[in-house]
């Protein structure tokens, strides 16, 4: 699952180079709060409500045609509980991948339709064929247990790109430039944790003087270092398990050899105070690289309302 290769791989700046981009945009998608909204609203949009109606030639066709379309649609909601399910994966595609992919199964006559079903558009390549009328050309194809698998000619299949390279016939995915400045924030928080949980919650100050411990020490250590150093780091442990084994209402009791301090800790004004600039910028650049609004990734609370249907309108469109 998602939540187990995060702890596995411990997502930071090097996971670039340890994954596909493919792969770790769907690990994102459960991860990262940014793209798992952004997804989250471009599935809504793309999908907000359908009806289906037979056409021919673009106009409506006759009832015995609209009959076999329901049936068709029936099938499939019985085959994943909803359309909703193909029609969500399709979308997803484009998001993740920058491609609709489907294939339409046909029963051992090739009449009747059995389900649509919808492979990852990643798992399709692309082959150059030198055509005899069109010359160099892309042709679809797969590579099954190690062997190419030619699809052109399957008139059930489909690959479509979003706008593809000039000389490319792949798609580019909607959410593939957020890689970078997303994987930085996730990165950014995870070790932000860690100097907090180390550094930055207050913690006693305890101060041992070393020259008054150094006084007090027996004089028959006196010309052994070894003995000295074990005496000391005796001292320190017994100092570290007092302190530990105190109950909340316990006093301290100790001689002048230790100073107690007030507590102190990183987190201030002055070490972490950029850290809520670097975040901000980071999610304005998520926000432009997942080609959503701010309002919808609610990063402008204080934005006028004229603003907000300017940005509503421009994300609908």
């Amino acid at each position: 699952s998602a939540d187990d290769r995060w702890r596995d791989m411990a997502l930071d700046g090097e996971t670039l180079s340890r994954l596909e981009p493919a792969r770790l945009l769907e690990l994102l998608c459960d991860i990262s709060p940014d793209i798992s909204r952004a997804l989250w609203d471009f599935l809504r949009f793309c999908n907000p409500g359908y009806e289906c109606t037979a056409m021919v030639k673009g106009k409506a066709a006759n009832d015995k045609v609209q009959v076999q379309l329901d049936a068709m649609l029936a099938l499939f909601k019985t085959r994943h509980g909803s359309f909703d399910v193909p029609l969500s994966r399709l979308f997803i595609g484009a998001f993740l991948r920058g491609a609709f992919s489907a294939e339409l199964i046909l029963d051992k006559t090739g009449k009747r339709v059995l389900d649509l079903a919808t492979p990852d558009p990643a798992s399709f390549r692309f082959m150059q064929y030198n055509d005899a009328d069109y010359g160099l050309i892309w042709r679809l194809g797969q590579w099954q247990n190690g062997v190419w698998k030619s699809l052109h000619n399957y008139e059930t299949i489909r690959y479509l790109p979003i706008d593809p390279l000039p000389g490319s016939p792949y798609g580019r995915a909607l959410a593939a430039p957020a890689l970078f400045t997303t994987i930085f924030l996730l990165g950014l928080m995870h070790d932000l944790r860690r100097v907090i949980a180390q550094q930055g919650y207050p913690r006693i100050d305890l101060t041992v003087n070393m020259e008054k411990l150094e006084a007090s020490m027996p004089e028959d250590l006196a010309e052994d270092a070894t003995a000295q150093r074990a005496w000391l780091a005796a001292i320190m442990t017994e100092i570290k398990s007092v302190y530990a084994d105190m109950q909340p209402d316990d006093a301290y009791v100790h001689s002048d050899v230790i100073t107690v301090g007030r507590p102190v800790g990183a987190v201030d004004s002055s070490s972490l105070g950029a850290i809520s600039g670097i975040i901000q910028s980071l999610e304005r650049q998520t926000v432009r690289a997942l080609k959503t609004m701010p309002l919808l990734m609610g990063i402008t609370d204080g934005v006028s309302e004229a603003n907000a249907n300017r940005q509503w309108e421009m994300h609908a469109a």
